[in-house]
């Protein structure tokens, strides 16, 4: 039987005033292995300023594998369910 890992989509900690990487942090602080990032196209004013905990594609990817590695949580994918569509 395979086994099951817990993780957490970043939606967790949508809030106005808190970025990617402190969501990605507080994952980890709570004891999660997997985070699932949530990811739009182009530009979001909220996002760029570092206040909302979604990045853009158009980011640069190390800067969302960095985040993980520092926190020592791994990425199970990307929520893009409604962004994308």
């Amino acid at each position: 039987m395979g086994k099951l890992f817990l993780g957490v989509n970043l939606e967790f900690v949508r809030h106005d005033d808190k970025p990617f990487k402190w969501g990605v942090e507080k994952a980890a602080e709570l004891g999660y292995e997997y985070v699932e990032p949530m990811v739009h196209w182009g530009r979001e004013l909220l996002s760029e300023a570092g206040y909302f905990h979604s990045v853009s594609m158009l980011d640069d990817p190390y800067r969302v594998r960095r985040a993980c590695e520092r926190a020592g949580v791994k990425l199970s994918g990307l929520s893009t369910h409604t962004p994308l569509c």
